[in-house]
């Protein structure tokens, strides 16, 4: 027997202050819950999405889907969680929330002892800061600082969205005491940028492999997966639009959603981009990577044939990126440790910081500087900034 979901029309007068009264159309998808036989209701300003709704809840029960708010738990949240995020994320990124939602849900055990039994079986309108709280602090002790707190931050993510989907209240998450963060990474300082830059200049070979992260702070997965199809040389763009694995395999989305970027292309980079293409190899005949591998066993220079295939980060990292700074004389810094100078760069430059979050790939402008402002600048100017302060051309 199919469930009884009623649509009522209701209207609301209101009187506003100057004494004219008006009507407010609503529509409620009203109903038993199944769960608690108590009545629920939904408003919708429109009756094609109370519709839309019944709909929805109609293939929820008769699949067994349905959740009503005082039967869904931390784990339902989770799961919910996790299928809205799929899709949007990268494979590699998607692993990492689905072990913060077992640091949520599953018991933590500690020195052999369960620490703390985990918030998977409470029901979200039993959980309270209090408990997230006890359990964010037993699960420290076993997987440290960082992971616990990425997890807490999963957990709001969920708890937001079933305040959507699930139409409950979710608790306050709680103000924990600040600790000692990881050790500031080791970047390369301006003069010491300047000094790869112009010795990329002078290599056709490696040059742009390794001068690209500086000068667009590109994640390397990012700069690995680009395609001559996502430069556009008359614009002086370069478009973000997938990611390379670290099996070579290309996902077609990025690390986050705003990772889905433009970043404009200053003279320097352009100008290498276009010696580049003319020296690229080709794979099958095509001009599709635009850092490919040089093929198996096949020393420097590069051939026109063969190779431009996918070329792994680890091979990019020992055959290229440490190499070229080691001839140099320079610190053994992590092809990542460029991102992180890019946005010293464009900071010290006095670039708005919503407009280096954009440039960067981050959502949030506070994962950037930890400060908020509204951007204003172009980002072409941003690197104009970026190359007149390291004064690549000295």
């Amino acid at each position: 027997m199919s469930p009884r979901i009623n649509i009522a029309k209701r209207i609301r007068k209101h009187r506003r202050a100057d004494g004219t009264v008006v009507e407010q159309v609503r529509y409620a998808v009203d109903f038993r819950d199944p769960m608690t036989g108590k009545r629920r209701q939904f408003f919708f300003e429109r009756r094609k999405d109370a519709e839309a709704k019944r709909t929805e809840l109609i293939t929820e029960m008769a699949t067994g889907r349905y959740s009503s708010p005082t039967s869904a738990t931390v784990e339902i949240a989770m799961q919910n969680w996790l299928a809205d995020r799929q899709p949007k994320v990268k494979r590699v990124t998607f692993v990492t929330y689905k072990r913060a939602a077992r640091y949520v849900c599953e018991p933590v055990i500690q020195d052999g002892v369960v620490a703390h039994p985990g918030l998977g079986k409470i029901k979200l309108t039993d959980l309270q800061t209090a408990e997230i709280r006890h359990w964010i602090n037993a699960l420290r002790g076993p997987v440290g600082h960082y992971s616990a707190n990425r997890a807490m931050a999963m957990l709001k993510a969920a708890l937001d969205l079933a305040a959507e989907d699930f139409n409950i209240k979710p608790p306050a998450m709680p103000k924990l005491d600040r600790v000692r963060g990881k050790p500031r990474k080791q970047i390369l300082m301006p003069e010491q940028i300047a000094i790869v830059i112009a010795a990329a200049k002078a290599d056709p070979e490696r040059g742009v492999y390794v001068a690209t992260p500086f000068l667009t702070g590109l994640r390397i997965g990012e700069m690995l997966g680009v395609t001559w199809a996502d430069i556009d040389f008359d614009r002086s763009e370069l478009h973000v639009r997938r990611v390379q694995e670290s099996d070579g395999k290309t996902f077609e989305a990025t690390k986050t959603e705003a990772g889905m970027r433009t970043i404009p292309m200053g003279a320097t980079l352009r100008a290498m981009l276009v010696a580049w293409r003319e020296r690229c190899p080709h794979l099958d005949g095509e001009l599709v990577r635009v850092f490919p591998t040089r093929g198996k066993r096949q020393p420097w220079p590069l051939p026109r044939s063969g190779g431009g295939g996918p070329l792994l980060y680890s091979n990019y990292r020992m055959q290229i990126w440490k190499p070229f700074l080691a001839r140099l004389g320079l610190p053994a810094v992590t092809p990542h440790s460029a991102r992180h100078a890019y946005v010293s760069v464009l900071q010290a430059a006095g670039i708005e910081v919503a407009t280096v979050a954009k440039i960067v790939g981050h959502a949030n402008p506070t994962t950037t500087l930890a400060v908020y402002s509204h951007s204003t600048s172009n980002h072409l100017i941003a690197i104009s900034a970026m190359e007149n302060s390291i004064k690549f051309e000295s």
